[in-house]
């Protein structure tokens, strides 16, 4: 993650990134109660588009789920695109929207109790895993620590690991070494479905 400027000192986004492939965890600092905001972003995501008029200095935590591979476009090469192009505006009101949802619906998160913020963060990494698999080739592993767990569903270390204990002795999830198998699915999308989601659900990939 070290081609992300942001993840070694404070500085401002001089352009966009998209994924190509693999799964990343963001985390920045939240004003909601001095929690940290995390999310997941994965294959066909793009970072920082919402910087391309206004650029603000950030500082994030970047960890890779899955190996990641980035294509970058820098705001000065997409501005001259955008004067021969005026359609790229659209482009860039749509992608800005999907990524700005998938931030708002983090920031939602952070009100709800740690079984749905927990749920939420098991399908969403289930279910970008999973992107581009057919229903017969689905994996149920997700492949993550607990200390980046912990981070995303903003849960302290212990609390998780009594979470995560209690989850398996109910026999929906089993944890290994790095890794988690969610044996029911269901089970986390009926705990999801208790709260309203405002902004998108896990499988709105």
């Amino acid at each position: 993650m070290e081609s992300l400027p942001m993840t070694r000192t404070p500085s401002s986004p001089t352009g966009m990134y998209y994924l190509l492939r693999g799964v990343i965890s963001v985390s920045i600092s939240s004003s909601i109660g001095n929690k940290e905001l995390s999310v997941f972003f994965s294959q066909g995501d793009w970072l920082f588009p919402q910087h391309y008029a206004k650029t603000r200095h950030i500082c994030l935590i970047a960890c890779e789920i899955e190996e990641t591979q980035f294509l970058y476009f820098s705001f000065s090469d997409l501005k001259k695109i955008a004067m021969l192009e005026p359609d790229f505006y659209l482009f860039l009101f749509n992608i800005s929207g999907k990524t700005n949802d998938i931030i708002s619906q983090a920031l939602n998160n952070l009100i709800y109790a740690k079984e749905f913020r927990l749920a939420y963060a098991l399908l969403d990494l289930h279910y970008r895993v999973n992107k581009n698999a057919s229903s017969q080739s689905l994996d149920n592993t997700i492949y993550i620590s607990q200390y980046q767990l912990s981070f995303i569903s903003n849960l302290s270390r212990p609390k998780l690991n009594v979470e995560l204990k209690c989850l398996e002795k109910q026999g929906v999830l089993q944890i290994g070494r790095g890794r988690i198998m969610i044996n029911d699915v269901d089970y986390f999308e009926n705990i999801i479905k208790q709260e309203i989601l405002l902004f998108r659900h896990p499988k709105s990939l």
